[in-house]
């Protein structure tokens, strides 16, 4: 099936995040606060997806080089927030673990803090072109356009989005269904933090779709945050897991090169053991919390129960 009609819906819901993004990149510009950070790469995420789930509803004319600008600026805004978080919480670990520990903790934090003020003026410049650029800016151009033919009865509606959003969420529910199979193996990090990605698609097209159903996604979209949080909880504790070993070697090199010997790092090793310590036996306990949190779902249909909901929109389509 192909969806070449024109949606108001659809093409509001991209305006409206693509304004969204504007304002949150401004503000994280005017401020040093990680928080205007995280802001704008949540927004530049919600952009992302209201443009794959209207593909084609928009009549926008370069929407793929649109969502290759916006994901590429996720991207960027991506690596700064991730640091951010881990900084954030080495920098409490630092304060409440035992004394020996605390100089590798320092170190691991002023690691990090040193890599992110490389990072944040090359953030801070891609961000601040990035609403100049002209396929963005074109983009909404055309939306705009588009949106007073609409309202100005120049251009018929054709309408498609209810079916469109149905039909993607059908899609979504189902990869997710596929993935959540990987919460059955404690091994299976990657396709956890893969689910991680999936159920947080599946929620922001449930918070563009809240206006199509005809009956309220709320408490669909409460959960797809609670088990995302989980999920995004045992991700973090993982990147601290595989990255801790790696800046333990990258710094006994440093010392080895400063000091003509590895012996000074004596110092800092426990700090850095700590770290790996602590986050395996969160992540063993998170994961043991998540899978529950899964299974008591898969228990009471919530999945089945969501993908029924929009296979009778398929199957009673209406137009908006």
């Amino acid at each position: 099936m192909t969806y070449d009609s024109i949606s108001l819906y659809s093409i509001n819901a991209v305006l409206d995040r693509a304004n969204a993004l504007e304002r949150a990149i401004s503000g994280m510009i005017s401020s040093d606060d990680p928080e205007r950070l995280h802001a704008a790469r949540v927004a530049s995420r919600r952009l992302a997806a209201a443009i794959d789930l209207f593909a084609g509803l928009t009549g926008a004319s370069d929407a793929v080089g649109f969502s290759k600008l916006v994901k590429s600026v996720t991207k960027m805004l991506g690596n700064a927030r991730d640091l951010d978080v881990r900084i954030e919480w080495i920098h409490g670990f630092a304060g409440m673990c035992a004394a020996k520990e605390r100089p590798g903790a320092r170190r691991i934090e002023l690691r990090l803090a040193q890599k992110r003020a490389r990072v944040r003026p090359l953030v801070a410049r891609g961000a601040s072109g990035f609403a100049e650029k002209s396929a963005f800016k074109a983009t909404l151009a055309e939306l705009m356009e588009k949106r007073i033919d609409i309202e100005s009865g120049t251009c018929a509606q054709e309408g498609g989005a209810r079916e469109r959003a149905a039909r993607a969420m059908i899609y979504q529910i189902d990869h997710v269904a596929r993935l959540s199979g990987s919460l059955s193996s404690a091994r299976a990090r990657d396709e956890h933090h893969r689910l991680r990605i999936g159920i947080k698609r599946l929620r922001y097209f449930m918070e563009m779709a809240n206006g199509l159903s005809a009956d309220p996604l709320d408490a669909h979209i409460e959960f797809a945050k609670k088990i995302q949080g989980a999920l995004g909880e045992l991700h973090d504790a993982n990147v601290w897991i595989e990255s801790t070993p790696k800046m333990k070697a990258r710094e006994i090199e440093r010392t080895e090169r400063y000091f003509g010997t590895h012996r000074p790092f004596s110092r800092l090793a426990p700090g850095f053991d700590a770290v790996i310590r602590d986050r395996e036996a969160f992540w063993s306990d998170q994961y043991a919390k998540t899978r529950a949190l899964w299974d008591k779902a898969d228990e009471e249909g919530k999945l089945r129960g969501l993908r029924e909901l929009f296979l009778d929109a398929c199957r009673n389509p209406q137009d908006a």
